[in-house]
């Protein structure tokens, strides 16, 4: 399963150049005429792979890397646990880490995307916590 974000990281790592310009780096130019000089670029009719880098600031081209290895750690990483208790514990750590980790870094290039999507990284935390109360609740009924 790591097959899929390894690859596209690599090939997007191929055209990081220009998807983070040296300018930008060096504090030439502002991240805002980078995004606009980015999407003037012939750069995604040349190799479509980078469209997945769109969405993001220039500094996170691999962000969509990482969004895929999140989603693996939820599904691939619980399947892998032998009981409800490391379940638990491993969901909610990957669950809260990655919140944070989008709240902070806010890597989309719009304002919108950026709030919709920790509004959904919330309503994946928050139905975990609503499945644990909901397993307790039944352990405490047929005690």
């Amino acid at each position: 399963p790591l097959g899929a974000p390894a690859t596209v990281f690599v090939m997007l790592s191929r055209h990081r150049d220009r998807l983070y310009p040296l300018d930008l780096q060096e504090g030439k130019i502002t991240e805002t005429q980078a995004i606009a000089d980015r999407a003037k670029d012939s750069l995604f009719e040349e190799a479509p792979i980078t469209a997945f880098s769109v969405l993001y600031r220039p500094g996170f081209w691999w962000y969509e890397c990482y969004t895929m290895l999140r989603r693996l750690a939820l599904t691939c990483g619980s399947a892998m646990c032998d009981s409800l208790g490391e379940t638990t514990v491993l969901v909610l750590s990957i669950s809260i880490v990655t919140l944070v980790i989008e709240r902070e870094a806010r890597p989309h290039t719009s304002f919108f995307l950026s709030g919709f999507t920790y509004a959904c990284l919330w309503q994946v935390l928050l139905v975990i916590l609503f499945m644990l109360l909901m397993v307790s609740t039944i352990r405490i009924l047929y005690l």
